[in-house]
């Protein structure tokens, strides 16, 4: 998920979609069960045994491994070998790694574990382009919010030893902190404080790059209005967790990462993680990297925004080698780590917890104390993951198999097609398939009675990650995501439909008089919800108009840059360090123009004398004033 200014951002924890290892059709139909695309797609003459070109797999394959096994029947019925001989798991992540990731590139570096033993270890690409050093399973990368657990760890460590407990108000260690004696530790650990995720607020990412101290940091967010009363509801927060980092310090009187070496890391042998921060001189240390070009991702690479960690503390500053979290899963997991009663806590979903709050974001009830409890296919899953600019990370484990997967990128965008999260999905996958569920194949629907495709259209807002708009095309409902493509949409139930392609279901509800008002989104254990609103009309406004609009305006230490598009029928805007996004005028409304991708408006302000003063970007219920500070070079005398 990326950051769509200011809305509710996830810089620690990125749940990115995992990429799909099978780009031909008839490749793309088995993985997903489509059992009429199948059919078509041999019906027009496809090869039933042809290899994926990448990995080798036969479509009866690739269904047998997602267990879509009535797709795997029809294709054996079509004439599909079944007596082919599967790779073993390991060549298949190569194969797929090794295609998907240059030489001259950031890339990965991966783990697979069982029984105590590594069975697959692998780097990827470059820990440093310019000095031209690959990654190995020694290189050591910032890991974000799987930090989480760490600090959760150390939390409970020190109920253990009677230092805290997590019924504890944050009034005990923040005194005058706001609904500090209604807020808890428990809250903190949950995310359901209500407190304002600092890493969302306006001019965060201006000044990531730069030392803090946590008095700073804590100053930031204290007094900044709550997004619900405590316990209420659910929403992720990273403010949370730094506090926690903090209150260790106070009760231990060292800081979270100093207890864990001397409790957990030295005695496992955790000798490549901490706390990052510059200079520490590891002999391999991933730099993180970003496209040159946000929507061309041949242009090359660049350095990517180059945190101070201190910036993240027990949210997400600590830095480890995939070799030193796979020790780190097996002592957690066999109970090296935390008492039974502790280790019970911390990982008991929130929704088995008696005082769950109704709402849970995106996680669907399955957080609990800095891990995710959750199932893949019928395997339990516990995991966490993490992001920065430059830094993705995905730590996974299942208990019941005793296996780990651990999976690292010096990159928070996709390379090769493949993102963190996907790497560690195939890596999973290839490992475990024989023993998950299956999944249902399914045949797309007759469009259910009484309803009409026209139901549907209109745009809904999904928050953090943009505007979902919903079109009718030559017959088909297609769907799209903020700036993302179009794609067909089919049904698969009253209400419901699937994009097969990227394993998604659409599950759209309606008031009492039928029409449909939101729709929720699940793919691959997310579920995420949005509200139809209604868009602004687009209107129309001279090139001459816009320019007079162009500039850089200022909010603090966060500039929002204003300028023409090629064309001049529309603005393009930036919000720091984000990519551009288009704004079109709206119609009957002079000044103020709005985005598609997400729901933002500006608001454009004059002086007396007509000339342009400021304007008020409009999200969230969020007013945000810049003042204008520089006019585009076309419009200066």
């Amino acid at each position: 998920m990326t950051n769509k200014l200011v809305a509710s951002v996830r810089l620690f924890l990125c749940a990115a979609i995992a990429s799909s290892l099978h780009a031909a059709p008839i490749h793309t139909a088995a993985s997903a069960g489509d059992l009429s695309k199948i059919e078509q797609i041999l019906t027009d003459g496809a090869d039933v045994n042809a290899p994926h070109e990448v990995s080798g797999l036969t479509p009866w394959q690739i269904a047998r491994m997602h267990g879509r096994e009535e797709a795997a029947e029809l294709l054996a019925k079509k004439g599909a070998d079944t007596n082919r001989e599967f790779p073993k798991p390991g060549e298949i992540v190569d194969r797929a790694l090794k295609n998907a990731v240059k030489e001259d590139s950031p890339g990965f570096a991966v783990l697979v574990a069982r029984d105590g033993k590594v069975v697959y270890e692998r780097g990827f690409g470059m820990e440093d382009i310019e000095a031209k050093k690959s990654i190995t399973p020694e290189t050591a990368f910032r890991i974000g919010s799987v930090t989480k657990q760490f600090t959760a760890a150390a939390i409970l460590l020190s109920e253990e030893d009677g230092k805290l407990k997590v019924t504890d108000t944050i009034d005990k260690y923040y005194p005058g902190f706001p609904r500090g004696d209604k807020i808890t530790l428990h809250h903190l650990l949950t995310h359901t404080s209500g407190i304002y995720n600092f890493t969302a607020l306006p001019g965060f990412m201006k000044q990531a790059t730069e030392p803090v101290t946590p008095a700073q940091v804590i100053a930031s967010f204290r007094d900044v209005s709550p997004n619900f009363a405590p316990g209420a509801s659910h929403m992720y927060c990273n403010s949370g967790y730094y506090l926690l980092g903090d209150i260790v310090e106070k009760v231990q009187g060292r800081s979270y990462v100093a207890l864990l070496k001397d409790r957990v890391f030295d005695k496992e042998g955790m000798k490549t993680t901490g706390a990052h921060r510059p200079g520490l001189g590891l002999a391999h240390e991933a730099k993180g990297y970003a496209p040159k070009e946000e929507k061309d991702k041949n242009a090359g690479w660049k350095l990517a925004l180059n945190w101070h960690m201190s910036q993240a503390g027990g949210a997400g500053e600590l830095y480890s080698t995939v070799g030193d979290l796979y020790r780190w899963n097996e002592a957690v997991f066999n109970g090296r780590v935390l008492s039974a009663e502790s280790q019970k806590k911390a990982l008991t979903p929130l929704k088995e917890q008696a005082d769950a709050p109704k709402k849970t974001d995106a996680f669907d009830g399955n957080y609990a104390y800095g891990w995710v409890v959750a199932e893949v296919r019928g395997l339990k899953s516990i995991w966490h993951n993490g992001g920065l600019n430059g830094f993705t990370s995905e730590l996974r484990r299942f208990p019941d198999q005793k296996v780990t997967v651990v999976v690292f990128s010096n990159s928070a965008s996709p390379i090769g097609g493949f993102s963190a999260a996907g790497v560690a999905e195939l890596a999973a996958r290839q490992f475990l398939w024989r023993e998950m569920k299956p999944q249902p194949s399914f045949r797309e629907q007759e469009l259910a009675e009484g309803t009409k495709l026209e139901d549907y259209v209109g745009t809904f807002d999904f928050s953090g990650l943009g505007v979902m708009r919903f079109r009718v095309e030559r017959g088909r409902l297609q769907a799209k995501l903020a700036d993302q493509k179009w794609g067909d949409v089919g049904p698969a139930d009253r209400d419901v439909f699937r994009e097969p392609s990227v394993d998604a279901n659409f599950a759209f509800k309606r008031d009492e008089k039928g029409a449909v008002t939101s729709v929720t989104l699940k793919q691959r254990g997310t579920v995420l919800s949005g509200n139809r609103f209604a868009e602004p009309q687009e209107g129309e406004m001279t090139r001459a108009a816009l320019d007079e609009l162009t500039g850089k305006y200022q909010l603090g230490i966060q500039t929002f840059e204003v300028k023409l598009s090629p064309r001049g029928s529309y603005l393009l805007a930036r919000l720091g360090e984000q990519p551009d996004f288009a704004y079109y005028p709206v119609a009957e409304k002079k000044d103020r123009v709005f985005c598609k991708a997400i729901r933002v408006e500006l608001e454009f302000k004059r002086e007396k004398d007509g000339k342009i003063q400021g304007l008020v970007l409009h999200q969230g219920g969020m007013m945000m004033p810049f003042a204008r500070v520089e006019q585009q070079a076309s419009l200066k005398k």
